[in-house]
């Protein structure tokens, strides 16, 4: 009896995947473009799990020689932000890259991103909020603005810029920020680039080696402030070398496809170099202060990134890894995942984690990562279920053929002329 409900209930966890994949838009699915950004989250997870666990095991530890020890080999979640920043880059100019003629119509294509991130973004805002306004959770005495300050800020993409620091109630919804200025940039980044003809890859490659300079001696000269850190100007590289990376694919895609073995080489150099500059962040908090440090881990991300895109998307191996059927469904939910993972893991950690009876440091990382990492992922999923997934983009509905002088053919094949609208 206890056997058969076991494997009814691994048949029912095994249909999940299939269950809640990526709903159908009109859009050409590529299921290692979800891979990565599974990649993408679990090592932002990994680091804000991490600093957690560091941050509250100091009361098994407090000298922090222990629980310090940890930090040291965490790859910072700049790293995944970079890794997504550069996806954001690829999916959105892929479809304009492989129609030149096709046009940016602004209605469509901003209605289409505000449907699909605006509503889980703001029901996250919201339910986040609501402890910080009722006093059950306390604000950081080091804020100079309250909580509705922060929140109206938050609620219009503007508390980085105008705030200089990150959201009060979800810390990471600076990269959102950053992602929606890059979205007000799109069309006409996308106009420049497409005009600047065949040699468009070379030319824009290196413009983006002066630009990586450039920001590393402004960012050693001008003290640090918040409005840049949390601006696109101090991320517009990845987002241009993603667009480079979409304008590879599909260039070159054709003659990749016959290398698999080779980009399984590409993926392997560009993991460990991710991994190297993730800790190279962390050794910097993502900081570094002199120009030279600053814009050489800016570059060492840039190709980290690349290589790792590259290689998932045509190595033979890493392709079928990275298309399998869990680790594109947690891609698929990596938004919702974004969105509760830093106050549920602080949830955990104050209520649950810190009244375990365990009095030394290993048995408290180890509880700590099997309480906190599946947790984040069940939330994260419900989380997609429930508020992400009816706001994703839908397969849109055929439209009826018309012919010449007469009414619609009801029940007719659609006929696509310009593909996917934006």
């Amino acid at each position: 009896m206890f056997e058969r409900v076991v494997s009814n209930l691994g048949r029912l966890i095994g249909t999940i995947p299939a269950l809640y994949k990526r709903p159908k838009d009109d859009t050409k699915y590529n299921p290692q473009i979800d891979g990565l950004r599974c990649l993408a989250v679990a090592s932002v997870l990994l680091w804000h799990g991490g600093l957690r666990m560091v941050r509250h095991g100091d009361w098994i530890d407090p000298t922090g020689r222990n629980t310090g020890s940890l930090y040291r080999f965490l790859p910072h979640g700049e790293i995944g932000v970079v890794l997504f920043f550069m996806i954001s880059g690829l999916i959105i100019a892929k479809p304009f890259l492989s129609q030149p003629d096709r046009r940016i119509i602004l209605g469509k294509f901003y209605y289409r991103r505000i449907h699909r991130i605006y509503p889980p973004y703001i029901i996250a805002l919201v339910l986040f909020s609501i402890p910080v306004f009722l006093d059950f959770v306390h604000a950081n005495h080091a804020w100079v603005i309250s909580p509705t300050e922060s929140f109206l800020a938050s609620l219009f993409y503007v508390h980085g810029i105008v705030w200089n620091a990150s959201s009060m109630f979800i810390p990471p919804l600076w990269s959102l920020e950053v992602e929606v200025q890059f979205y007000l940039l799109f069309p006409l980044m996308m106009w420049i680039y497409r005009a600047m003809g065949p040699s468009r890859i070379a030319a824009t490659m290196a413009a983006m080696v002066l630009y990586v300079a450039a920001l590393g001696y402004v960012h050693s000269v001008f003290p640090f402030d918040g409005r840049f850190r949390y601006g696109v100007l101090a991320h517009l590289p990845y987002f241009v070398m993603g667009i480079v990376v979409a304008d590879l694919v599909q260039t070159y895609g054709h003659a990749m496809r016959t290398s698999p073995r080779r980009f399984d080489l590409v993926f392997a150099v560009g993991i460990v170099l991710f991994l190297l500059v993730g800790l190279a962040f962390t050794r910097v908090n993502a900081e570094a202060r002199q120009a030279v440090p600053y814009s050489g881990l800016e570059a060492a991300a840039i190709v980290a990134c690349a290589l790792v895109m590259l290689g998932a998307m045509y190595g033979g191996r890493c392709r079928r890894i990275f298309a399998n059927s869990w680790i594109c469904l947690t891609g698929t939910m990596c938004y919702s995942i974004y969105l509760v993972h830093v106050p549920l893991m602080e949830a955990i950690e104050r209520l649950v984690l810190r009244h375990l009876p365990l009095a030394s440091v290993v048995p408290w990382w180890a509880v700590d990562a099997m309480i906190l990492f599946p947790s984040v992922w069940v939330a994260g999923l419900a989380y997609y279920i429930l508020v992400e997934r009816p706001f994703m983009n839908r397969e849109t509905r055929p439209a009826p053929v018309v012919p010449a002088g007469g009414a619609p053919v009801e029940g007719a094949p659609a006929l696509r002329v310009s593909g996917p609208t934006a």
